[in-house]
């Protein structure tokens, strides 16, 4: 019992200490005795089989690299774990790569150190002496060495969202992953450290459950839990493992296909249907109105600018006849149309990480209602416009696998007014907002079925005397949504 005691101490480990991704992999400056004579070589050499390799995703270092050239010796640094830990941080790295180079007489000595994210764990190190100082054998003495490391790795991702009983991991095709593959989830509960050379020696863990991955994009994959092994819940960092004899049969079974083309998404186009109905009331010393069934369609472009910003243009045209509903009018009937004319640029928040979650998108831009009704100054009736700077809010979020909620508001800031010929002049206050909810029917890949309730009001109030205009739409919207 002294003896194991000796030989290994043991940590306990949080799980939120683990913020990185072993798999994110960053080559810090190889330092040598020869001023950068063999290290330079050498670097290229290795940062060119870690961007190939695809046992990591490599991190350009590039920035450090230019910190550190201002410093004639940056040996202290490089083993500093304040400074690493700050790297790791910047970079959100979870190994860092140190390699040392020393010109002997005859030959050079080579050493490898990994680091963990806080600058102190080391969780591979090694140190070999050649008989030459031929860079090619030293890039390649480390090299093999990566590949030691890369087998000691206690798993292929973390767990990066969770959705009840689906999660996604940071990891996707580039290391292999397909659909289909299994996976199996666990959580870390203590390291075990070399007292001596202070590196992590083992990882004791618990088993959390079973899963099968049903999407896979480059950088992420997506996997449903098809048995829990505990009534633990899955945690967002727990660690994720690749059944290797999965992966090794459906590797042999696509090995002659073709690669698939994907050129990505750029947009979504939407087509809606609306029906539902519309109205105008003037109210003044008597109150009138006028309302029938409303038809109509819209059409709306969304162009993704990034992964997470995004600028979207809506047109539509509605159309209804209308008859009286309230108070004497001199005509009881009206033709109406409305015009929309919508420009937005927003931000899409994915609070769990990934699209196949909840989605909540901020949004600023122009919006235009062009209101036509029949003309009828005593009733007060007539063609009429808002415009102006538009906010609004909107998510969604799945409830089934190929079901999704969503909910949206927006509303004008004091949206400017006019007639097209003067019933009542300039508007003392306006307002104008939509709400609407509905939900969408993921139907294929590149097509969804969208459906939504949506309410429409615009308002404009006149004092002296005291009037107000309002035309109000309320209506069922439905059409496809594709993606190209």
């Amino acid at each position: 019992m002294l003896f194991i005691t000796l030989v290994f101490a043991t940590n306990s480990w949080a799980q939120s200490a683990l913020k990185y991704n072993l798999r994110n992999c960053m080559l810090l400056p190889i330092t040598d005795n020869t001023g950068n004579a063999l290290s330079y070589p050498v670097f290229i050499s290795l940062e060119r089989n870690l961007k190939e390799g695809g046992w990591c995703y490599y991190k350009s270092n590039s920035e450090i690299m230019n910190i550190f050239s201002g410093y004639k010796d940056i040996n202290p640094y490089l083993d500093n774990k304040d400074i690493l830990k700050v790297i790791s941080d910047k970079t959100e790295t979870g190994s860092l790569l140190r390699m040392i180079i020393t010109k002997i007489p005859g030959g050079s000595e080579l050493e490898i150190k990994i680091y963990g994210e806080n600058g102190e764990d080391v969780y591979f190190q090694e140190k070999t002496s050649l008989q030459n100082d031929d860079p090619e054998q030293i890039a390649q003495t480390f090299i093999n060495w990566l590949n030691l490391y890369e087998k000691s790795l206690p798993y292929q991702g973390l767990i990066k969202g969770v959705l009840g009983n689906q999660f996604t991991v940071d990891f996707g095709d580039e290391i292999g992953t397909r659909e289909g593959d299994q996976f199996i989830v666990v959580r870390p509960l203590k390291k075990r450290k070399h007292p001596l050379l202070k590196e992590i020696v083992e990882w004791e863990t618990e088993q959390i459950a079973k899963a099968k991955v049903f999407y896979v994009t480059k950088k992420q994959s997506q996997a449903t839990v098809t048995q829990y092994e505990t009534d633990k819940k899955l945690k967002i960092n727990d660690w994720v493992l690749l059944k290797k004899e999965q992966s090794e049969v459906m590797a042999r079974e696509e090995h002659f296909t073709e690669p698939k083309e994907d050129f990505g998404k750029m947009g979504l186009l939407t087509v809606y249907f609306d029906i539902g109905s519309a109205s105008a009331t003037a109210e003044g010393t008597a109150n009138k109105k006028i309302g029938g069934l409303l038809l109509g369609v819209d059409a709306e472009v969304l162009l993704w600018i990034t992964r997470t910003y995004w600028a979207s243009l809506e047109v539509g045209r509605h159309f209804s006849s209308m008859s009286k509903e309230e108070g004497t009018l001199v005509s009881d009937t009206s033709t109406y149309g409305a015009t929309k004319f919508q420009l937005l640029a927003g931000y899409k928040y994915l609070p769990l990480g990934f699209f196949y979650g909840p989605q909540v998108d901020g949004y600023v831009g122009y919006t235009s209602y062009s209101y036509s009704l029949d003309k009828q100054v005593s009733d007060g009736f007539g063609e009429a416009k808002f415009e102006g700077l538009t906010f609004g809010v909107r998510g969604q979020i799945p409830i089934y696998k190929i079901v999704e909620m969503k909910a949206g508001f927006e509303f004008m800031f004091n949206p400017g007014y006019t007639e097209q010929a003067t019933i009542y002049g300039e508007a003392d206050s306006t307002s104008s907002y939509k709400i609407y909810f509905g939900g969408n029917y993921i139907y294929s890949e590149n097509m969804t079925v969208s459906f939504t309730y949506e309410v429409n009001s615009s308002t404009a109030k006149f004092l002296n005397p005291e009037r107000s205009y309002q035309i109000k739409e309320s209506a069922f919207r439905i059409g496809p949504t594709f993606s190209f």
